[in-house]
C-alpha cells in the first residue's frame, strides 16, 4: 500500500528540459522592488540574525520535518518551510 503523500501531483509543460533550464520569462519589475530590499535587509540586520528551529507539524514519520524561521522581521517569523 502506497502512502497518500506519494500521489504527488507532476506539472506538465509543453517545453523539453533543456528549455525550462534556460527559459527566463519577461517579468516587470515592481517600482518599489529596491526600496523593499533595503528595508527588508537593514530589518534583518537590526534583528541579529539568527533563526528558530521546530518540529513541524506534519503527518510524515518517515523524515525529520522542521520549520525554519527567520528572526529578521515580523513578517518573516510566521512563514514556515
Amino acid at each position: 500500500m502506497r502512502h497518500p503523500l506519494y500521489r504527488v501531483a507532476v506539472p506538465f509543460t509543453d517545453l523539453t528540459l533543456d528549455d525550462l533550464r534556460t527559459y527566463r520569462p519577461d517579468l516587470p519589475e515592481p517600482a518599489d522592488l529596491d526600496a523593499f530590499w533595503s528595508t527588508t535587509i537593514a530589518e534583518a540586520r537590526a534583528a541579529g540574525g539568527g533563526f528558530d528551529l521546530s518540529p513541524a507539524d506534519t503527518p510524515i514519520t518517515e523524515l525529520i520535518v522542521e520549520d525554519l524561521c527567520s528572526r529578521a522581521s515580523a513578517e518573516s517569523r510566521s512563514a514556515r518551510g
